[in-house]
């Protein structure tokens, strides 16, 4: 691949940017369009090497699948904060992919440059963990969760970017793995990465997300390099040190989540819900001043305007939304057209028939995100609509995956309507485990929830018809007698 290829007779290459062991990384330009992408080719010396060796190279081998891996997650993966794939081919004996191009800078980069403020951090560390949470939800472990990489986008969004070593926790998926080699990145790796014989599970990317996350509000990493002790042993082995260590005045709750997403044991970490949940309170709010001294990029911005423009009382200095990458266009409806089309996919969900305005609401969720901001409202529930949608068809994994949107995004609204939207995802949320099995699991996700539903004065008619749906199937499942007390307690009993 050299400058001014064309690829498919569609993308124009333009520079190189980088390059790894794995591979490069382009720029290109799609000529019908005139946008701007990423071209993420597997060549290097190393590979190269491999394919000239007699025989076939089971490294090289290893990477190709690897890659093809990376390319199928991607093409499947439907979120705001993971670059989308747009095509791919071959260069020669060099397969290739074409993604979204997200102009910024590599999280790591972004900190060295800057001193960061509490609410700067949650919203840097909610911006990453919603990727990590949509990852897990659809069965996939990142395993390489470190600053570099997260990019901040100039328009203040962050991005995961990186599959390539990803696991898939679904016991049928094929395993790449290589003799000797420990996956994911020095400084950043959980414990039973670094063992190799433990299982894989969600909690290696909790783990170096409490990396990034005690990077960003220290300045430091946990541990640091030692002439006497390796960083494996020190992340194998020794106590990591508490952020309030080197932060005065930090929040407890923040103290104690770093350290829990830190500890040894998988079993001890939050999930990424649960973190988001502890940052909620730390975010930003539409309206709120600029940061001072000023941030650029701006990760702030997504959450204190979620128009996009700064206001004129603040920092001329902020960047503006949109100036990252660009996205096709996408027929957004009006905020007011947006109402009514949630309205229409109820309407639809209701009749147990999903149709033409559910599948144009799933459509334009990213699209609505992007223009009005996570925090506004509606969005969520049209993610509650999205997964009742998903779950009727049985896609249960898509379902999982609005209802947690629809969670996350209503969990630090403290109005009437936000609660019930909050409460409503986390009863969907429960009848997602039952057709998978987890009927223990879901017996103690409807008793939780359903308390909490008992606490509203009044206690919302829509949350008490969908506790007494998933209590049938509960029943039907012969748990009756479990959640009875609390089922009789709900009005209309």
């Amino acid at each position: 691949m050299e400058p001014n290829d064309l690829l498919q007779g569609r993308f124009r290459v333009e520079e190189f940017l980088s390059s790894g062991g794995m591979g490069e990384v382009w720029t290109a330009r799609e000529e019908k369009t005139g946008r701007l992408v990423a071209v993420k080719i597997l060549r290097s010396p190393r590979v190269s090497a491999g394919r000239r060796s007699r025989g076939r190279n089971k490294h090289v081998q290893m990477l190709e699948d690897r890659f093809e891996r990376e390319c199928s997650l991607l093409q499947r993966f439907r979120h705001h904060r993971i670059p989308r794939l747009l095509s791919r081919g071959n260069d020669g004996l060099d397969p290739y992919l074409v993604m979204e191009h997200v102009d910024g800078v590599h999280m790591d980069e972004f900190r060295r440059r800057h001193t960061l403020s509490p609410r700067a951090v949650a919203a840097l560390m909610t911006q990453l963990l919603e990727p990590i949470a949509y990852a897990h939800a659809n069965g996939v472990v990142h395993r390489d969760i470190k600053p570099h990489n997260a990019i901040v986008a100039k328009d203040g969004n962050v991005y995961l970017i990186d599959f390539g070593i990803a696991f898939l926790t679904d016991p049928d998926a094929t395993r790449y793995t290589e003799d000797g080699h420990t996956p994911g990145s020095l400084g950043y790796r959980a414990p039973e990465l670094i063992r190799s014989s433990d299982p894989v599970t969600f909690a290696a990317d909790l783990y170096g997300a409490g990396g990034v996350m005690f990077l960003l509000l220290t300045g430091r990493p946990p541990f640091l390099e030692r002439s006497d002790r390796s960083y494996d042993d020190q992340h194998l082995y020794d106590p990591p040190p508490r952020v309030s260590e080197f932060v005065d005045h930090v929040d407890p709750a923040i103290d104690a989540i770093v350290d829990r997403m830190l500890a040894k044991a998988p079993e001890s970490r939050p999930t990424a819900e649960e973190v988001i949940a502890v940052l909620a309170p730390h975010l930003p709010q539409p309206g709120d001043a600029a940061p001072n001294p000023a941030l650029d990029p701006d990760p702030t911005l997504p959450f204190r305007s979620p128009d996009g423009r700064e206001r004129p009382a603040e920092t001329e200095r902020a960047p503006r939304r949109g100036r990252g990458r660009r996205r096709p266009e996408v027929d957004r409806p009006s905020r007011d057209e947006y109402d009514d089309l949630i309205a229409q996919a109820a309407d639809e969900i209701e009749a147990g028939e999903p149709g033409p305005a559910t599948e144009r609401l799933d459509a334009t969720l990213e699209e609505a995100r992007r223009a009005w901001g996570i925090s506004y409202l509606p969005i969520a529930r049209a993610c509650l609509r999205c997964g009742d949608a998903a779950r009727l068809e049985g896609i249960i994994a898509r379902a999982r995956a609005r209802y947690r949107d629809a969670e996350r995004q209503a969990a630090g609204n403290q109005t009437r309507e936000g609660m019930e939207i909050f409460l409503e995802a986390r009863i969907g949320l429960a009848e997602c485990l039952i057709p998978e099995d987890h009927v223990d699991e879901a017996v103690a996700a409807w008793s939780a929830v359903a308390r909490d539903v008992l606490a509203l004065v009044p206690v919302p008619a829509v949350l008490v018809r969908r506790l007494r749906e998933v209590a049938l199937e509960l029943q039907e499942r012969g748990r009756g007698r479990e959640i009875r007390a609390l089922l009789d307690r709900l009005p209309g009993a």
